[in-house]
């Protein structure tokens, strides 16, 4: 007899089950990935109350994947109470349209789906904006095919592949003079944490200190030990690099300073500190860290955060401010909210 069960296109596969090779071949593959995307990054970046729910979509046709979706479970009460997703879909490159659209239907079907299982029925992702920086014909914010609601905000993003001088020429004065001073001075040493030392607890322990006592400075909220753990023992120099600029006399660790990799870029994730500094200590360890950075190959360096519309007062347009220091330009990170249609 004839079997008529119609078979979907397309198929699930959920995060503990995919081969992370085969997951990361395809970040790698496609124009848009980027290390938010990356098998390990997703484990790192797990917060200690939520279920990692990312996904890949395949087809049954040919058993490629044609997309990722990093995705996460909020679990309160052993309940799901919000779903949260960091970057965005990343969709194989030069789909046709046909196939194109039956896939975005699949996707917000699924996702649909899942925000049945939350308390909240809306979430929000964005595409990294250095995955998009070498694609000025992206004229349309592609979360908007998959029932995304779009928005835009926007990111400081700065070239760092001249020569010291002419990179420093690119900073604003003030900065140029406080990492000249403080670089003349010989009072700080900086320091790269490789591969080799991370089993030196002591170097871990200075940057979960580091990041609490800033947290806490800027009444922010922290990020769990737990993130912090997994980025310093989990993840090796090809996902991210740390530094940490340090006292002379008592190899106090005053500053440190952690980016994550991908080709040949760079994001500025963590920048801590103690809270009663030299001035410009920060500004010297960024400096340092940019040079580290080019010379193994990287061109661009996302700061993050921009807020020159707020005002000079605020806490956040001070932060804003010194990552502009550093001769970034404005860039837009392209924003989605998905709204449960059920």
């Amino acid at each position: 007899m004839k079997d008529n069960t119609k078979k979907d296109r397309f198929g699930i596969i959920e995060y503990d089950q995919a081969d992370p090779l085969r997951w990361d071949g395809f970040v790698f593959e496609n124009r848009y990935g980027f290390v938010y995307y990356r098998y390990e990054y997703l484990r790192a970046d797990q917060k200690e109350d939520t279920i990692n729910k990312s996904f890949a979509v395949i087809d049954h046709a040919t058993n490629h994947i044609l997309a990722l979706c990093p995705l996460f479970f909020r679990i309160v009460d052993e309940k799901i109470t919000d779903v949260y997703c960091r970057s965005g879909i990343l969709v194989k490159d030069d789909l046709g349209n046909n196939l194109r659209s039956k896939l975005a239907k699949y996707i917000f079907t699924y996702l649909n789906s899942c925000l049945e299982k939350s308390e909240n029925k809306t979430f929000e992702a964005e595409i990294p904006a250095l995955a998009i920086l070498d694609h000025d014909h992206l004229r349309v914010n592609p979360l908007i095919h998959f029932g995304f609601k779009p928005g835009i905000r926007y990111t400081w993003i700065t070239c760092i592949r001249d020569d010291p001088e002419i990179l420093m020429s690119k900073f604003e004065p003030s900065t140029r003079a406080d990492i000249r001073k403080l670089d003349q001075g010989n009072e700080f040493c900086f320091e790269e944490i490789l591969d080799a030392d991370k089993t030196q607890k002591d170097r871990f322990g200075d940057l979960l200190s580091l990041c609490k006592e800033t947290y806490s400075r800027n009444h922010a909220s922290a990020r769990s030990d737990d993130y912090y753990r997994n980025i310093y023992y989990n993840l090796d120099e090809g996902y991210r690099r740390i530094f940490f600029l340090r006292n002379k006399e008592d190899d106090k660790a005053v500053a440190a300073a952690v980016f994550f990799i991908y080709r040949n870029k760079a994001h500025y994730d963590i920048g801590a500190s103690i809270t009663h500094k030299v001035r410009g200590t920060g500004k010297l360890l960024i400096y340092k860290s940019f040079l580290k950075l080019r010379d193994s190959g990287i061109d661009y360096v996302e700061m993050g955060g921009a807020y020159p519309y707020l005002p000079v007062s605020n806490k956040k347009r001070g932060i804003s401010d010194f990552k502009k220091s550093f001769g970034c330009t404005l860039y837009p990170m392209l924003l989605g909210e998905f709204m449960s249609q059920v």
